[in-house]
């Protein structure tokens, strides 16, 4: 792989990487949104055990990456353990600001879709470049593998609407309400997300074709 191709694939993963953990520590954790992920998860756990969101979140991460160095290729075991760190060091990072705790607006449903589009466009530039921020990112990747036709957005709903489900019982009806709206906004926009970055790719291979 040319060397400027693996440093433009490696900045986007470091950009979708720090998207998705502002959403997490700005608007997801506050409101305690449970998209699923391992980010949904840590959520419902910390709501019934004795550690942050934050801990749980490197937590189970790190369980599921083992996952993916042992069931999924080198690259995107690699990439993936790449968005995983960049992920959690930014949690951590992104906690420690001013006005992290302040990024929230008087509206729970403004909140949920800027979370949304947050996660969402992160996660959809993370997948563009064969990676992911680990969790249940992971076994969405599985999942898709098995069956190739299927769209990466709906293997997100599959494998994380269980997770979301949670979020009824833990914290009642309206964050319930926003977290299933959430993920399955979540799952429609990486789905166009991605669509839209394959019809750039496609438009940009044309050109170059054109010139040559």
């Amino acid at each position: 792989m040319k060397q400027h191709v693996l440093i433009r694939d490696y900045a986007v993963i470091a950009l979708g990487s720090i998207l998705y953990a502002a959403s997490l520590c700005f608007y997801v954790y506050p409101r305690s949104f449970t998209f699923g992920g391992t980010s949904g998860l840590s959520v419902l756990l910390a709501a019934v055990l004795p550690l942050p969101a934050s801990v749980m979140t490197v937590i189970l991460n790190t369980v599921l990456m083992v996952l993916a160095l042992l069931l999924l290729g080198r690259q995107f075991a690699v990439r993936t353990l790449v968005g995983s760190v960049l992920t959690t060091y930014s949690i951590a990072w992104i906690e420690l600001l001013p006005f992290a705790d302040r990024m929230q607006t008087p509206w729970i449903w403004s909140d949920l879709v800027l979370a949304v589009l947050w996660i969402a466009l992160g996660t959809a530039l993370l997948f563009s470049v064969n990676a992911s921020s680990g969790g249940t990112d992971i076994v969405a990747v599985i999942i898709t593998n098995k069956k190739p036709s299927l769209p990466v957005g709906r293997a997100l709903f599959i494998s994380d609407i269980l997770i979301v489900a949670g979020a009824f019982v833990l914290f009642g009806m309206e964050t319930g309400i926003c977290s299933v709206i959430g993920l399955i906004l979540k799952a429609l926009l990486v789905d166009a997300f991605m669509a839209i970055g394959k019809r750039l790719k496609r438009k940009r291979k044309s050109n170059n074709t054109d010139i040559n």
